[in-house]
């Protein structure tokens, strides 16, 4: 994955109630460490709360409103590929998110060092992240669901009959525990 050469990484404390709207050139990614702040466009509207990220495309007007005091991670990038899918962006790794978050400080309070390029790195580590999450989870969540979707059926089709849970399980072909 190749990123543009402009990147910049700042961090940032809001107290106030209100963001002034925002409507950029360049594509923004906030990573949300502390407190929470809603999002509205044309498109959605959301609630960004710790380490959850949120992505501002270039061109698209925002309104965000500061719910609870906000410290967040901002990164500025221009690219002409798109790099999430959606403009909430979750994690399911939190420990890892909470952790890069942490590094992200440290290189950032080093006054002696230029340390963007590490700060791109952590970028990246974090869209590779979100990335293998929703191909991954995606995939598992899909084929669970269908597992439902099939047990439910299998269920009101045969509601009149005795059921255990160890015959549901094993219509699903899993076992008793993974079926539970």
């Amino acid at each position: 994955l190749i990123l543009p050469l402009i990147f910049t990484y700042i961090i940032l404390n809001f107290q106030g109630v209100k963001f002034e709207d925002l409507k950029e050139t360049d594509h923004i990614f906030i990573m949300v460490e502390s407190g929470c702040f809603s999002v509205k466009s044309n498109n959605a509207e959301f609630i960004i709360n710790p380490f959850e990220g949120v992505l501002f495309r270039k061109d698209i007007s925002y309104h965000r409103q500061i719910i609870e005091p906000v410290q967040l991670h901002l990164f500025r990038y221009r690219s002409d590929i798109e790099l999430f899918n959606n403009d909430h962006v979750t994690f399911k790794d939190i420990s890892r998110i909470k952790s890069t978050i942490t590094l992200l400080k440290q290189v950032t309070t080093d006054p002696l060092h230029d340390m963007s390029g590490y700060q791109k790195n952590l970028f990246i580590d974090l869209l590779n992240q979100h990335q293998i999450e929703q191909l991954y989870f995606t995939a598992s969540q899909t084929k669970s669901d269908d597992k439902i979707k099939y047990i439910l059926h299998y269920i009101r089709s045969h509601i009149h009959e005795k059921l255990s849970v160890a015959d549901l399980a094993n219509h699903t072909r899993l076992s008793y525990v993974q079926f539970l």
